[in-house]
């Protein structure tokens, strides 16, 4: 009798993992929305997320003016571990009038706890696990943590970097604006 019930119970598992992994896909293949760099950036300034204190924040704010956004979890090793760099970094260009900000692509409740335990400088806001969406709109295909994308005061992307930064070339990106 299980034998009975194996072979539909493997085509709804297969179905299921096709709607969770390509379904998010198929929507925006669907839609015929564009993607790339500009239309993330677009997609960037239209967007208001929360802080960790729950106020919104409007990422319209940082229009006109150098920027680099860093795209973290609390659960991500490699995203804590580029943290004090990214804080150094922010300090030294805040004064040249770059701006950083990091995404959590998280929940809010972990990334409260994880501002009572970690002072970051830089202000932080929680885009939840649709952060990675854009993400990937900015290139990050695989949605890999962290991701950062530096962005000129015209609003096109000058880099992006998969992984943890390197302080003394994200420091040429940076110069370089």
């Amino acid at each position: 009798m299980a034998r009975r019930f194996l072979v539909p119970g493997l085509l709804a598992c297969i179905a299921l993992l096709t709607g969770i992994f390509a379904g998010p896909r198929l929507v925006e293949w669907a839609s015929g929305a564009e993607h790339g760099p500009d239309n993330a950036v677009a997609t960037l300034w239209a967007t208001t997320l929360p802080a960790p204190d729950n106020t919104a924040q409007a990422l319209a704010q940082f229009r006109g003016k150098p920027l680099v956004v860093n795209f973290w979890a609390s659960w991500c090793g490699p995203c804590i571990a580029e943290m004090p760099a990214l804080a150094t970094l922010h300090k030294h260009y805040a004064a040249k009038g770059i701006n950083f900000v990091g995404i959590a692509v998280d929940t809010a409740p972990n990334v409260q706890g994880f501002v009572h335990r970690v002072n970051v400088d830089y202000p932080l806001v929680i885009a939840g696990f649709g952060g990675g969406d854009l993400a990937r709109q900015f290139g990050d295909e695989q949605g890999a943590l962290p991701f950062t994308v530096v962005i000129d005061a015209s609003g096109k992307v000058r880099s992006t970097t998969l992984g943890q930064v390197k302080p003394e070339q994200l420091a040429r990106t940076l110069d370089a604006l």
